[in-house]
Order: C-alpha cells, then sequence, then structure tokens
C-alpha cells in the first residue's frame, strides 16, 4: 500500500523517485519528514524503531497511516528515531519496493516461465 489519497508517495510521486533513487533527500525539517514517514508508516516487522513509533502511537499493524500531528506529540526517543531514519528511509523503507515486493513475490513464486525453465524440465514436472 501507499498510502492514503493524502500520501506524499501518491501526490508527489516524482519527488518519491527521485528520493528512492537518491537525486535528493528527505527534507531535515521535522513535520517534512515525518510526512513521508508516516504515509503509510512501515510495519512492526519493518524494523525495531518502527514498532516502537507504532507502540507509542497506539496503532495496530493493520492501520496504514499515522495522525499527521503525531510528530508534535512523541515521546523525544520516538521523535529521534524518525529523525534516525532520515538517511535510510527512501533507499530502505519506501512504500514503493514494499508494494513492489508484496505484489510480485507470489507472481514470481507461482508462475514459472518456460523461456528460463532448464531443458531437462520442460515438459513434465517442475519438482
Amino acid at each position: 500500500m501507499l498510502g492514503n489519497k493524502w500520501s506524499n508517495w501518491i501526490r508527489h510521486a516524482q519527488t518519491g523517485l527521485d528520493l528512492v533513487t537518491g537525486k535528493v533527500e528527505l527534507p531535515g525539517d521535522d513535520l517534512e519528514l515525518w510526512g513521508w514517514i508516516r504515509n503509510p508508516l512501515p510495519t512492526r516487522a519493518e524494523n525495531f524503531h518502527f514498532s516502537l513509533i507504532r507502540q507509542s502511537l497506539e496503532m495496530s499493524e493493520i492501520d496504514p497511516v499515522a495522525p499527521g500531528d503525531a510528530m508534535e506529540t512523541l515521546p523525544e526517543a520516538d521523535k529521534q528515531r524518525v529523525r534516525e531514519m532520515r538517511n535510510r528511509f527512501a533507499l530502505e523503507y519506501n512504500p514503493y519496493i514494499r508494494h513492489i515486493v508484496r505484489r510480485t513475490r507470489n507472481y514470481l513464486e507461482q508462475t514459472i516461465n518456460p523461456e528460463t525453465l532448464p531443458e531437462k524440465n520442460r515438459g513434465g514436472a517442475f519438482w
């Protein structure tokens, strides 16, 4: 999921692509940075920092978007966690890669391309 209709990753897709490719960096301003990280907020499994932030915000795993004003109310330790994500988030946790990997994994695992299938397995059982 790329977030809701107010997600920067959707509304400013070209900037999002520039972030992912390293052409630009996430903003240094805490609230602007939060705007990119919170919508959608990665799951607890993505990183321990996200787990703690979700815990502080009392968010379940099915809540994709953190409140916009939450950065102002987060404990200082969690604010620091958000700031520490600034240099890594666009490359490691951006929703484009999470969305693509989640959407294609099953396809890649379940679909057999006859052109790449080893010769010995053509025409017979794959396993």
